[in-house]
């Protein structure tokens, strides 16, 4: 169809709904313009269904409640309304469909369209995190869930998975771990159903829904690594891992492997720490696209492993191997804290010129680069160190200053400033 055909089409059509409106045939109107939207979302007839909306909002007509494809023009409807810069016209228009939780209406949710209801909170969510509005995200992800109670489990299930990683998102995005822990189970569990099921999802689903809930628990779990919590690390990853591996993600399931691992690690359980490891590293090296940079890494995490060990043998293979990955677009950072990291083994080794060789190849590669600052201490410290081993305290001093300097000025330029409190000040003259 020429663009001339698309336009009077669209014009047409235009009109017609127009005339429906003009005679209260809501329905009718609705039907006929939801149909060309799902074809194309032309900004006039995005314009056109908000005016709809509008009107049968004002009239008391919920016509999404008798029509579920409406709803599948919702999201194009408020993006046009968000590039329009109107996002509260878009969250009423969202709040009026939606209504209020099963229990606020006078119908019970199996007589309602639940559907309708169900899928504006889960949109009217998204659209309170993009203005910044946690609070009212979780209200209607919350009031989705309650709604989506009354659809059979078949179609609920991909529209749960999503709401509940949206809620746990939020939660541990704002530091509620332990709140987020369950609403990533429950989706991991209903993810897992979804794949299971051979028949294609009923509406927002795929394996992208579940591929996110991956990700999400994984995040969840280095976060309680950071914190401390061995047993939600160990739950969230292993649940990461087993949602990887439904989808077919090796990089994923590697990833969260290392991230268990050095969960362990951190915790001092070492055994556990290099099976978790080692197990990374081979599901990595069984994919011919995994990336360098992955293997790289658990690589040197189970060099630092070894080298804790006293082992420094094994642990310096382990890094040679990782320096072996570097290519002529590694980035300099990375292969400057390899050096770093073998420098450290040499010194220990007693191969005080090896490590002296290899940190100031360290040291010039991170002087070239912009913000290296508060990086280049680490190296210019371990010179420090070995300056004095070997006796010249001289040189040792210098280093350690400079060292002193970079990280002074990574404090000043990158960290903000503390309020000083009386109880700072007082600190001040001791």
């Amino acid at each position: 169809m020429s663009e001339g055909e698309s336009e009077r089409r669209r014009q047409n059509l235009i009109a017609e709904v127009s005339r429906l409106r003009g005679a209260g045939r809501y329905e009718e109107a609705a039907t006929a313009l939801t149909a060309e939207l799902m074809q194309s979302p032309h900004v006039e007839l995005l314009m056109a269904n908000d005016d709809l909306l509008g009107e049968c909002i004002a009239a008391g007509e919920l016509i999404p409640a008798r029509h579920p494809d409406l709803v599948r023009a919702l999201e194009d409807n408020a993006t046009f309304l968000m590039k329009a810069g109107k996002p509260e016209q878009a969250k009423a228009v969202y709040e009026e469909i939606a209504g209020g939780a099963p229990e606020d209406t006078d119908r019970s949710p199996e007589q309602s369209d639940a559907r309708s209801r169900s899928a504006a909170h889960y949109l009217l969510g998204e659209w309170c995190l993009h203005l910044g509005d946690g609070d009212g995200a979780d209200e209607h992800w919350t009031r989705c869930l309650q709604w989506s109670e009354a659809l059979p489990p078949r179609e609920s299930r991909p529209l749960r998975v999503a709401t509940l990683a949206h809620l746990g998102r939020l939660m541990y995005g704002f530091g509620d771990t332990s709140g987020a822990l369950p609403r990533l189970v429950e989706a991991y569990e209903l993810a897992c159903e979804e794949l299971d099921d051979s028949r294609e999802p009923a509406w927002i689903g795929e394996d992208g829904d579940a591929h996110q809930v991956a990700t999400d628990l994984a995040n969840l779990g280095i976060l309680q690594r950071n914190k401390h919590d061995l047993t939600g690390a160990e739950q969230a990853l292993q649940l990461a891992i087993d949602l990887y591996r439904r989808v077919g993600d090796r990089a994923g399931v590697a990833s969260a492997l290392e991230a268990l691992g050095q969960a362990y690690h951190a915790a001092g359980l070492f055994q556990a720490a290099e099976h978790h490891y080692r197990h990374a590293l081979k599901v990595l090296r069984g994919s011919a696209q995994a990336p360098p940079s992955r293997v790289r890494s658990v690589l040197v995490a189970l060099g630092a492993l070894h080298e804790m060990r006293g082992q420094y043998e094994e642990a310096r293979a382990f890094l040679e191997e990782a320096v072996d990955l570097l290519s002529e677009d590694t980035d300099p950072m990375a292969r400057a804290v390899a050096l770093n990291n073998l420098s450290r083994l040499a010194y220990k080794s007693f191969q005080d010129g090896e490590a002296e060789r290899l940190l100031t190849q360290a040291i010039d590669l991170m002087r070239g680069l912009p913000g290296s600052g508060h990086t280049l201490k680490d190296p210019l410290f371990n010179l420090g160190e070995l300056h004095a081993a070997c006796g010249r305290p001289h040189d040792a001093l210098t280093v350690f200053r400079e060292a002193l300097e970079q990280e002074e000025d990574w404090l000043t330029t990158e960290v903000p400033p503390v309020a000083r409190t009386p109880e700072v000040r007082s600190l001040d003259g001791v």
